[in-house]
């Protein structure tokens, strides 16, 4: 960081985002860096915004699924297992392959649930949805041959438009 300290009260070089100028006093440092400045000019209050050379010295966090999927393993496909399309209803174990219309083929890596499984594809590693259960709506509708009783006359009615004129 620069300027003569990094701790509070210290004076450092950055831009105000209200005047444009660029001394300010740090007011708070967290976990070692600067949280909040105030600008020496207009007295306003920000968050520290650091320095582009700051920045490209600052280590990179690295993201730690990310990691931790290129530690991993891949699992080899089976191959006395066909590959199968992929169907959100069916089930599928480690070393399955699989073809899926979007992705192409893959070979499932692990069930990392009841429902997910991950499955590495030529794109990279995707999380898919299995035994899922599709359910089918009914229609609700009256079929022509089903009773029904008109609101208007409570006769009986057989068909849907003369349910809907009333007749």
């Amino acid at each position: 960081m620069a300027g003569t300290g990094t701790g509070v009260g210290a004076d450092i070089f950055g831009v105000c985002r209200r005047c444009g100028e660029v001394w300010h006093v740090v007011v708070a440092v967290l976990n070692g860096r600067i949280a909040k400045v105030e600008c020496k000019q207009c007295g306003a209050r920000h968050g520290h915004r650091p320095s582009s050379a700051e920045r490209a010295a600052a280590p990179r966090r690295r993201l730690a699924h990310a990691a931790r999927l290129q530690r991993a393993e891949a699992v080899e496909a089976d191959p006395s297992r066909p590959p199968r399309r992929y169907q959100p209803d069916d089930r599928y174990q480690a070393g399955d392959r699989m073809l899926h219309p979007s992705f192409g083929e893959g070979v499932v890596q692990s069930v990392s649930g009841p429902q997910k499984v991950l499955v590495r594809f030529s794109s990279g590693d995707k999380t898919l949805v299995q035994a899922r259960s599709v359910v089918r709506r009914q229609d609700p509708r009256p079929g022509p041959q089903r009773e029904l009783t008109s609101p208007v006359c409570r006769e009986p009615v057989t068909t849907e438009s003369q349910l809907r004129l009333g007749r």
